[in-house]
């Protein structure tokens, strides 16, 4: 969890995995239960994740979760290069549900 508003009873989850893992499903795995524990065992009503908009595997990784994109926020985020725009992905209770 990166952070979480209680006014909303949303969380923003983050997540940073090693290079000899990535394309192996692992972080789209271990989001999907953590995505799951919230919902269902915490009651969260929203769940949030954010990308650098150069690094779509990132998003692909949100997409696989069930989250929707929902826009792209210029120049709000830092990357190792400088400022950067970053992509936003979220899931509501109620979407997650509807599944």
């Amino acid at each position: 969890m990166v952070r979480m508003d209680e006014t909303l009873n949303a969380v923003e989850i983050g997540y940073c995995i090693g290079e000899s893992y990535w394309y192996k499903g692992i972080a789209s795995e271990a989001f999907k239960a953590v995505i799951k524990f919230l919902f269902e065992e915490v009651g969260c009503n929203r769940i949030f994740a954010r990308h650098d908009i150069n690094n779509p595997n990132s998003g692909k990784v949100m997409q696989k979760s069930g989250l929707q994109y929902e826009g792209t926020l210029i120049e709000a985020g830092r990357n190792n290069t400088g400022v950067c725009d970053v992509v936003v992905y979220g899931i509501t209770r109620k979407m997650y549900l509807g599944k």
